[in-house]
């Protein structure tokens, strides 16, 4: 067919014994996105990551314009002008913004310091072309928020006159107003001709940009849907392997007193100030707004990672100063926190270790681990909250993104504590696994434990939560019903378009 430019065949790949890909056979058009979607664990990485020259496949093809390719490294990708925007973003932040986009291409120009004119020149044309040349060259990547850093990167694969644009989770880091900016980013790229391969969990913006979408499951090709047969019910069930009733399911709680009470609270480094609210047992208060609006200081101010100039806390009607995440853990305050494998999880342990991070009490008075115990309790909740996982010894990076989370949580509960704070919950899992950690968030609450959740997914706010606070530069901006708003109210009042936002 004259219009594929890219075709997989019968491709296979295993790991240390493990099939991850089983006879893969796809189909990329030229000038098409082409969304690429299952459960974490599906195969989707370990696909771009051969299609991006990272791994060679164990037998197959890769048949890219007519020709069969056989890529050893990632440069021989980018040489067949394959290139790929990573979730985790590969830009040199101690470089400029034109040194990043031209890095690739420096050989064309010289050495990087040299031919500065010609290279700017050809810099500016490119992010022109973009719509993007209020960009300052000069910048250094390090000070730009994640997307303009995406931008960066897409400019970079233009410059070198990339034919197919692999885009991993793109949006997963980003405001809803930055994702616009990148949807008709990508949609200007494809009237260029350019292919793109889009990876996300996020089926909303599936429906807006993709032109087909291909389902993995299990490391087997389930089934490619042109646009027209788009549906929430196909998708998921094709992703999971069965039909998933409730994508958002609630559970529906009496709320009790208030547990936790915040009067005019006032960061040091001014991230945000005069924040006010309650929070009540069994609740799920929702926090929204853009990224960079406090959300998350707020949050770790809060668990005393943050230090205050003004404002009190209150703990069941009793004022206390949380100045250290210990003081927070004994008063019964866990974190969640929005990035766990940085700040969630230590990679290099196991999953029963994860698991037993903060259970210091299981150590006898020689420092000496209480092995069976541990055990016992990493046991405990692997089956509670259904962590899939071949054994409890394997190292925690092995496990898919959404039974990580559930170890992040999982460490948390045999503190028994009485709130928890959820920093973005779902950030870069599936549906399936989505819904596990709602089902999760819901047995918490019912037992009394009252939750703090901040999240950019407004489907997600509307559904999971009692109450919604909005927060817009650091600041209140209104407290909501969650059954009587709506996705366009809460953008309003994030966004200042509305008379009756502050």
């Amino acid at each position: 067919m004259d219009d594929i430019i890219l075709s997989i065949r019968n491709l296979k790949k295993s790991f240390g014994g493990v099939t991850v890909l089983e006879d893969i056979n796809l189909d990329f058009k030229k000038g098409e996105v082409h969304a690429v979607l299952g459960e974490n664990g599906a195969g989707k990485s370990t696909l771009i990551k051969i299609i991006s020259g990272y791994h060679p496949p164990d037998s197959g093809e890769i048949i890219l314009e007519e020709g069969e390719v056989n890529f050893k490294s990632p440069k021989d990708a980018l040489n067949a002008n394959i290139h790929t925007i990573y979730q985790e973003l590969t830009v040199c932040q101690d470089m400029t913004v034109a040194e990043n986009i031209i890095i690739n291409d420096a050989p064309a120009y010289g050495r990087i310091y040299q031919n500065k004119g010609q290279y700017f020149r050809a810099v500016s044309e490119v992010l022109k072309e973009l719509n993007q040349d209020e960009l300052d060259l000069k910048a250094m990547v390090g000070t730009l928020s994640v997307a303009k850093r995406q931008i960066v990167e897409i400019a970079k694969a233009i410059m070198g006159s990339a034919k197919i644009i692999i885009m991993d989770e793109p949006t997963s880091s980003i405001s809803q107003s930055d994702a616009e900016v990148l949807k008709n980013l990508i949609l200007s790229l494809k009237k260029e001709g350019i292919t793109i391969i889009y990876i996300s969990h996020r089926l909303q913006e599936i429906y807006d940009i993709a032109d087909r979408l291909t389902v993995l499951r299990d490391g087997f090709f389930i089934g490619t849907l042109n646009r027209e047969d788009f549906s929430d019910d196909k998708i998921i069930s094709m992703m999971v392997g069965r039909k998933l009733d409730n994508v958002y399911p609630k559970t529906e709680v009496k709320l009790g007193q208030a547990c936790l009470e915040v009067k005019n609270l006032t960061s040091a480094d001014k991230k945000f100030s005069d924040i006010s609210f309650k929070l009540h047992k069994g609740e799920i208060l929702g926090i929204g707004g853009l990224v960079g609006a406090g959300r998350s200081e707020l949050l770790e101010a809060i668990f005393g990672m943050r230090k205050m100039s003004g404002g009190e806390i209150f703990l069941y009607n009793t004022k206390t100063i949380i100045k250290d995440p210990k003081k927070a853990i004994r008063l019964g305050i866990a974190f969640v926190t929005e990035d766990r494998k940085r700040t969630g999880l230590v990679p290099y342990l196991s999953v029963r270790e994860n698991i037993n991070l903060i259970n210091s009490q299981y150590f006898n008075f020689f420092g000496v681990l209480k092995t069976k115990t541990l055990n016992n309790i990493a046991v405990k909740y692997r089956e509670r909250l259904n962590i899939k996982l071949r054994n409890l010894s394997q190292i925690i990076t092995s496990l898919s993104g959404g039974n990580q989370q559930k170890v992040a949580v999982s460490k948390w509960l045999e503190k028994e504590p009485r709130i928890i704070l959820f920093d973005e919950p779902t950030r870069g899992i599936d549906i399936g696994a989505k819904a596990e950690i709602y089902t999760i968030m819901g047995e918490l609450v019912s037992r009394g434990i009252a939750i703090i959740m901040v999240s950019s997914e407004l489907p997600e706010l509307l559904s999971v939560t009692d109450r919604i606070l909005v927060m817009r530069q650091g600041n209140l901006v209104a407290e909501l019903d969650s059954k009587n708003t709506s996705q366009e109210e809460i953008m309003r009042y994030a966004t200042k378009l509305s008379n009756s936002a502050n």
